[in-house]
């Protein structure tokens, strides 16, 4: 038999495969379409067939009819799903690495000594071990991670391993009680990058969720996520018992080699399917992945409809005045953009809300709350501590990171002393401020909702020169009219 001759003898007995019972249930949960020849991927037809899968049930399996050793199909299909139905181009996988990474499993003795060898960006990743890899999502570190990734079989492990497993999360998040959920919502988690995956030196780690719009699904790593407050924890312990209940159990759907054999590809929407691997026993086992269509995380988060958010361009000039440098955040009502004011040559923070007639009276209480500020008296101590300098469109002034931010950059996890002290003076003169003079009560008051200033606008600098290198991702430009209240 010339194809086993390079298998381990050890592999060359288990011939007689057992199929797990949940494996019969596949043809009716995962959708297959077969791929004729390499031109598949670029009809028209065909690929609007894969598109609409992956929209309607995030999970399909291609079976090759032909060789494809160079993975030219899947390039050839990913790029035309970017070029008629709008899914963004792949990402790289780290600072070495490009679109494709090769998952084989290494030798004991050969990953020690990369280890011990190489920069950490080329340490060998979880996926080149023959160790199981529980439950994740795929780049669960990223601020924008890939929306699909797909593995091409290349080589099926040959001795009973190697399983990859997919657990449907539409059926399980749901189970999460509300205050589980209302954490796992809100960035109160530090998610390491692995070593093998750092894109730049100084980015090791995110704050950020675990949790957006229940039907868009989750991110989820265990060992390289910390929760940053007690809440969070609670929450995490949670979601880590749900993973193990039998619902999840039910859910989940075993992708033996058999059902999986050389020469198929499974393509698999990252937020809905968690996905999971046993054991690797052939170490001639491979596949390859490619990860695409980067969208950041957040964003994906109730009721969110992209067509309600202004999407703004890096370099637009808004009202003849204020030009885009760079994103800073977003929530459900709106997205924060730094730009530089070119009337008065500084840096401001334009707060843009989404295009929306519920959102009205909201928008309309903030408006009215920030008039209040400003036509009060500035003689109070507490009045420098409250935003107020806004104009038409809820510009401010650009702040620094959160309280919150700052504690967890602190090795200790506490704020030093002489910043704790200043922190809550200026705080409880602002607070002062706002009860006595405005009139006003703020009913957030939370770590990551007080803000340092900045002394220095080198920062700003250095954030446009990133921003210029490296864009934060956008959405689909389409035409809108951006309106600023009060004009």
């Amino acid at each position: 038999m010339p194809k086993l001759a390079h298998r381990p003898l050890a592999c060359l007995s288990i011939r007689s495969w057992h199929i797990p019972r949940s494996t019969a249930r596949f043809s009716a949960r995962v959708q297959e379409l077969d791929a004729n020849e390499l031109e598949s991927s670029r009809s028209p037809s065909y690929v609007g067939q894969v598109h609409e899968i992956l929209q309607s049930h995030g999970l399909l399996k291609i079976n090759l009819k032909f060789p494809d050793e160079s993975s030219s199909y899947l390039t050839q299909l990913i790029s035309a799903l970017s070029t008629s139905h709008g899914h963004g181009v792949p990402i790289t996988h780290s600072s070495s690495r490009g679109w494709f990474w090769e998952v084989r499993p290494q030798s004991t003795a050969a990953s020690a000594s990369k280890s011990e060898t190489s920069p950490p960006q080329n340490a060998p990743a979880r996926s080149e071990t023959s160790e199981s890899f529980p439950w994740h999502t795929d780049c669960s570190y990223e601020e924008s991670p890939p929306r699909f990734f797909a593995l091409q079989v290349l080589h099926a492990d040959a001795c009973g391993g190697g399983t990859l497993s997919v657990m449907e999360l539409s059926r399980l998040l749901p189970l999460l009680s509300a205050t589980a959920r209302k954490y796992l919502s809100r960035a109160e988690y530090r998610i390491a990058v692995p070593p093998e995956f750092i894109k730049k030196d100084d980015q090791r780690s995110i704050i950020g969720s675990l949790l957006t719009n229940p039907d868009d699904g989750l991110r989820f790593r265990e060992d390289i996520i910390t929760p940053l407050t007690p809440s969070a924890g609670q929450a995490f312990e949670e979601l880590k018992s749900m993973l193990r209940s039998p619902e999840a159990r039910s859910s989940t759907i075993p992708l033996s080699p058999e059902v999986l054999p050389s020469g198929s590809i499974v393509l698999v929407e990252n937020r809905r399917w968690l996905h999971a691997r046993n054991e690797v026993r052939d170490p001639m086992r491979h596949l390859r992945r490619v990860r695409w269509d980067a969208r950041p995380f957040a964003e994906t988060i109730p009721g969110y409809v992209a067509s309600r958010y202004y999407p703004n361009q890096i370099g637009e000039i808004i009202k003849n005045r204020y030009q885009v440098v760079g994103k800073l955040g977003f929530g459900a009502t709106s997205t924060v953009w730094l730009a530089r004011d070119m009337e008065y040559r500084r840096y401001v923070t334009l707060k843009i809300f989404i295009k929306s007639t519920s959102l009205g009276q909201q928008l309309d209480d903030e408006l009215n709350i920030y008039k209040r500020i400003g036509g009060t008296s500035q003689s109070h101590p507490g009045h420098k501590y409250v935003r107020s300098q806004i104009h038409r469109c809820l510009v401010h002034p650009p702040l620094w990171e959160s309280v919150l931010a700052f504690l967890h950059r602190n090795p200790i996890r506490r704020l030093p002393t002489p910043v704790l002290v200043v922190v809550l003076h200026r705080l409880f003169l602002a607070l002062d401020y706002l009860h006595t003079k405005c009139k006003i009560i703020h009913t957030d008051i939370r770590a990551d909702n007080i803000m340092f200033s900045i002394a220095d606008d080198s920062v700003f600098s250095d954030f446009e020169e990133n921003e210029l290198q490296d864009p934060s991702p956008k959405g689909v430009r389409w035409k809108v009219n951006l309106h600023f209240p009060g004009t």
